[in-house]
């Protein structure tokens, strides 16, 4: 790789935030700080060190970063002329390349059915039980489960839109029931979280150790809130076989990351998953970060009250 700049000097790097998509702006931002902090130009060498500068990440997380980059060369490349310096800088770009995601199918032996859901939910007191049925709905991670803050929940209707932070520290909408809200409330009483202890949010690995308690005395197995995430989205995904709602309501990076998770056929191929790909940018949801709230889609409800056998 030669050492031509990928951005000319005299190019401001604000204006690589100019037009962002909203699901890129924060790397874009992220990206502008440690080139500045770092005196770099946008040369292929600085790309790498900022991709260096991620540490160990996953790999779906660091082609997210390169795509983000990737796409604002290609914005501020659009008012290039010069024919020389666009293909020399279509090269570099295509001289990164993508980390292979290694993605294995979720083990359907530790899926939970939504049988197993009720009677875990029905055996745990109460604080665990409220937590579990808001990870059932809403297939958060349990570390956006507790930082959801107060001030970031919004009523409407019988839902609360929720604005929680996810991987990457990338934004989104989601909704919660506004019973499962309530019953949060009554039983935590947070005062800046939903879920709060002695007035801080909820030690992920108190919690944590805690779902593994009630699911070993209840189930005879150990199941953690991710086990609820998978669990949600095979269930969902065996209710609609729209492995493209599944991934938007995952807010995975990439559909290929969902459809290698959840859909348990050896015989996919590779074209097939970026065929997968393409209907995704295609309906709008690349990198599937809404600027719309959630809502569930068909496969029942959250095991509350009444409603347990919907689950």
């Amino acid at each position: 790789m030669n050492n031509a700049l990928i951005v000319q000097e005299p190019v401001n790097l604000d204006l690589l935030k100019r037009n962002v998509k909203s699901y890129y702006r924060p790397i874009v931002n992220r990206l502008v700080k440690f080139l500045k902090l770092k005196k770099m130009m946008l040369t292929p060498e600085s790309v790498k060190a900022y991709l260096k500068n991620l540490g160990n990440c996953s790999a779906s997380t660091y082609n997210l970063h390169l795509a983000a980059i990737k796409d604002r060369v290609r914005a501020v490349s659009k008012h290039e002329t010069n024919i020389t310096k666009l293909y020399h800088r279509d090269r570099e770009l295509k001289e990164i390349k993508n980390r292979k995601i290694k993605n294995k199918a979720v083990d359907l032996d530790k899926i939970l059915s939504p049988g197993q859901v009720k009677i875990l939910v029905a055996g745990a007191s109460p604080r665990i039980a409220c937590i579990l049925k808001i990870l059932w709905f809403s297939a958060l991670r349990i570390s956006e489960l507790i930082n959801i803050q107060l001030v970031n929940m919004k009523p409407e209707g019988q839902y609360y839109n929720i604005r929680i932070k996810g991987k990457g520290g990338i934004e989104d909408i989601i909704k919660i029931p506004r019973s499962l809200i309530m019953e949060a409330k009554k039983i935590f009483k947070g005062k800046v979280y939903l879920l709060e202890e002695n007035g801080k949010t909820l030690d992920r690995n108190s919690l944590t150790n805690s779902i593994k308690y009630f699911s070993l005395k209840v189930l005879g197995k150990h199941c953690t809130a991710h086990t609820l995430r998978h669990s949600r989205a095979t269930q969902m995904y065996e209710s609609t076989k729209d492995i493209i709602k599944v991934s938007r309501y995952l807010r995975h990076s990439s559909i290929e990351i969902t459809a290698r998770l959840y859909i348990h056929d050896k015989g996919i191929t590779w074209k097939e998953l970026q065929e997968l790909s393409h209907r995704q940018a295609q309906t709008g949801l690349q990198l599937v970060k809404s600027t719309e709230a959630r809502s569930a889609p068909e496969g029942g409800s959250p095991p509350t009250g009444t409603q347990a056998s919907t689950v």
